[in-house]
């Protein structure tokens, strides 16, 4: 049986939210529920039903998957997250990912 990871779920919320440039109460009010219950899924502090879950997912535009797995279900949203992380790194950074994902590919058949 798995353990529902309610403190991931939360830091994705998060993450995803700021990504977007949502404040706590902006997806409240999206999400038709209340900041301190938007304040507690965040902290991973309470579970949410499952039209929670379907609303958070189609307001921050991610899977269902990414939400309680960090996952994702197809290719185009791991380009898309992998665009968003990298999106205000400087070029250098970028190269120096770029050359972590070479090297890590070469090898992960040995995984």
């Amino acid at each position: 049986m798995k353990i529902v990871d309610t403190i991931g779920i939360g830091e994705r919320v998060k993450q995803k939210r700021q990504e977007l440039g949502l404040t706590q109460e902006q997806l409240a009010e999206l999400c038709e529920l209340s900041t301190s219950y938007i304040g507690h899924i965040e902290r991973g502090s309470t579970s949410m039903s499952i039209n929670v879950l379907l609303t958070l997912s189609q307001i921050l535009n991610v899977s269902t998957d990414y939400l309680l797995y960090d996952s994702f279900s197809d290719d185009d949203r791991l380009y898309h997250h992998i665009t968003a992380i990298l999106k205000d790194k400087p070029a250098s950074k970028k190269r120096i990912f770029w050359v972590g994902v070479r090297a890590l590919a070469d090898k992960i058949d040995e995984f």
